[in-house]
């Protein structure tokens, strides 16, 4: 179907117009299209995505014509048809064909099984493929041309669309080109910022539209789905910007220089030019009431516990109350005997509420009569927390979207900080576009060292462990983590408990020990202590280890079958080592003889924010607006690495319709922008930090 000129008459109404007005589409097929291909109008007929586009045929080539390997259109006439189930049931339609000129060849056709019934012999019939030489001619990779493929075609790219049983591909063309007849440029918004469009150079949504439907060449159907791309990226970025500002008002917590300074003396440390930015950021945060939404990113180390501390803190001495949220038992444990390190002689109350936890202590926290509450999963049987001010999430990729809506309900929409060392995709995508704020923790404490990272393949296991066997022998302690063999703590447990045996052999001598979710809690907390206190040699571990949990005496560490884990675990898992003063090493065992090309990028990167960055190229952002945390939902031209241009272009991007919603996303920028809100003014709120000192 011949497409009319840009300027074709204007006809929104057809394009808003459900499937079903179209000829030939029936309610059936409608359905069809709309569990497959998710299309409910006929506008939605424009972003079918073409699998592949076919070259135009000028003519179709004669059997003296036919080279060896070489893709050729055919017309014949159907001398033999032949129709069968091949291997699993695989149906097949064997042809045999005769060119003008008298020269037979062969095909075969699968799973078209319309082709046996349609093509009656001495019928004529268009066929294109790549002829094969031999004692007869063959055609393989063979398809069906259509009426309008052959010499009379178009010189335009053809689009190959998705075959679908119940709608013919011809049937799909057919209102494709109807739709496109009815578009103009009116008929197409658009979201992208007319700027960002002539800056990317571009093409308008409507010509590239066009395009994608009837590319001149592959570059013209490249730059259409570069900026149908861009479209989609715009489009998602508006709907993650305009609702995070409309968050309900909570009550401004300020802290002023009397609790500053009370504050200050219970830090057993002094603070880095990084953790100083990130505090005055939380700070000017409270003191607005506008719910503070912050992520706090760096890498194992560089002090996220202390400036989550300072948030809790502040919040307490402003008469409110401090929850810090904690993926596993072990961790929670870790952060509550710090913060009572931190409290040591002051009047605040702290309770631990993990597993079961005691119902008294669960009425207390949601009553108020507790200033600190640290848990794990807990805190969401408790009832609405009536003095909530400030709620950490810690490891915060490791809770879903439905348990960070669950607290948000209970803590009346507290002012929320967010840690973590390497941000998942989907939440990297709300911190690059606005609706988090951030705050980058890249500065290591003095002597500490990153963590050197070696990829082996599977034959070279035993050169890993020979060092590992080294590095023991040097008084050293190591980690072996291994992959769960199937899906569960038991799996993790069998995997766990196995390898643990396997190694007792191979280390003879060795104090081993296993660790795993499925040892309960207590179990855990001896072997954590244990190793700490030097009377084991290697830890054999799940990737339990990978959340939080604290090994400053391990210097070396095995991740078995590496290529089964992500990016972000890897680099987690890493973490957890080379927190002392000592030099460390990683080794990343691969599953294969040939390391995939992923794992080589951990041996060059050590920052936690690069690794969430390459995580986020090769993963897609996740469905943003959704439940799912990873892959790319509803994304249909956004194609990961080639287009990471693109995400750069639209987090930098100002939009009309809410300029002020566009956030700095270099490093440079963020730290501007933190020392800014620094500098906001405070609003007045009298209350004191009840600590002893």
């Amino acid at each position: 179907m011949a497409l009319r000129a840009p300027d074709a008459i204007l006809r929104v109404e057809m394009l808003d117009e459900p499937l079903t007005q179209l000829p030939g589409l029936g309610q059936k097929r409608a359905a069809i299209l709309g569990a497959r291909l998710g299309l409910t109008r006929v506008r939605d007929l424009l972003e079918v995505v073409p699998r592949g586009y076919v070259a135009p045929t000028r003519r179709f080539a004669l059997g003296a014509e036919l080279r060896d390997g070489a893709v050729h259109a055919i017309e014949g006439r159907v001398v033999q048809r032949t129709a069968r189930r091949g291997a699993r049931g695989v149906h097949v339609t064997e042809l045999l064909l005769e060119l003008a000129d008298g020269i037979r060849i062969r095909t075969a056709l699968f799973n078209q099984p319309w082709i046996a019934r349609s093509a009656e012999v001495g019928s004529p019939l268009r066929l294109s493929g790549t002829a094969v030489a031999g004692r007869f001619w063959k055609l393989e990779k063979a398809r069906l041309l259509e009426a309008d493929d052959g010499p009379e075609a178009r010189g335009t790219l053809r689009p190959r669309y998705p075959q679908l049983a119940g709608v013919p591909r011809r049937a799909l063309r057919r209102w494709i080109g109807v739709a496109l007849e009815e578009i103009a440029d009116e008929a197409v918004p658009s979201a992208v910022p007319p700027a960002l469009e002539a800056q990317l150079a571009l093409p308008s949504r409507a010509a590239a539209l066009r395009a994608l439907h009837a590319p001149s060449d592959e570059r013209e159907a490249e730059r259409a789905r570069r900026r149908l791309a861009l479209e989609e990226l715009c489009r998602l970025r508006k709907r993650i910007a305009l609702p995070s500002r409309a968050a309900q008002a909570v009550a401004a917590l300020r802290i002023d220089e009397k609790l500053e300074a009370r504050i200050r003396r219970r830090l057993p440390f002094r603070p880095t030019a990084d953790q100083e930015r990130a505090m005055a950021a939380v700070r000017a945060d409270l003191a607005r009431t506008t719910p503070m939404a912050r992520l706090l990113v760096g890498d194992v180390g560089t002090g996220k516990t202390a400036v989550a501390l300072y948030a809790l803190l502040g919040a307490i001495g402003c008469g409110r109350q401090g929850l810090l949220l904690a993926p596993t038992e072990a961790l929670a444990r870790q952060h509550f005997e710090t913060a009572q390190l931190w409290l040591r002689g002051s009047r605040v109350k702290c309770a631990l509420l993990i597993g079961g936890g005691a119902r008294g202590e669960r009425r207390a926290a949601s009553r108020g009569e507790l200033d600190l509450v640290v848990g794990t999963h807990a805190l969401l049987s408790c009832a609405r927390f009536r003095r909530a001010g400030v709620l950490v999430i810690d490891e915060q990729h490791r809770f879903g979207t439905r348990q960070k809506s669950r607290l948000h309900e209970l803590t009346g929409g507290a002012h929320v900080l967010s840690m973590s060392a390497t941000p998942i995709p989907r939440t990297w995508v709300h911190a690059l576009w606005g609706s988090l704020e951030v705050s980058w923790l890249e500065v290591r404490p003095p002597g500490r060292q990153p963590v050197e990272t070696r990829v082996f393949s599977r034959s070279e296991r035993p050169r890993a462990m020979e060092e590992l066997r080294g590095a023991l022998a040097r008084e050293g302690r190591g980690l072996w983590i291994c992959p769960r063999v199937r899906r569960g703590e038991e799996g993790a447990a069998a995997a766990v408990e196995s390898a643990r045996e396997r190694l007792a052999e191979e280390l003879p001598g060795r104090r081993l020990a296993a660790l795993h979710g499925g040892a309960g809690a207590e179990r855990i907390a001896e072997v954590v202590r244990a190793f700490r206190a030097g009377e084991l040699d290697l830890l054999v571990a799940s990737s339990l280890i990978e959340v939080g949990m604290d090994f400053p005496v391990a210097t070396f560490l095995v991740i078995e079958d590496a290529d089964r884990f992500g990016l972000v675990q890897l680099h987690q898992m890493r973490g957890r080592i080379g927190r002392g003063q000592r030099e460390a090493r990683a080794i990343l065992l691969a599953k294969s003889d040939e390391p995939v090309e992923r794992l080589r990028f951990l041996e060059q990167e050590s920052e936690g924010r690069n690794v969430a960055a390459r995580d986020l190229v090769e993963r897609g952002p996740g469905e943003v607006l959704g439940l799912r945390q990873h892959g790319w939902k509803k994304g249909r031209f956004f194609a990961g690495r080639k287009d990471l241009d693109l995400l750069e272009a639209v987090s930098k991007a100002t939009f009309p319709s809410s300029a002020s919603l566009s956030q700095p996303t270099t490093g440079a920028d963020l730290r501007a922008a933190t020392s800014a809100a620094a500098a906001a003014p405070e609003a007045d709120r009298s209350s004191g930090f009840c600590a002893g000192s």
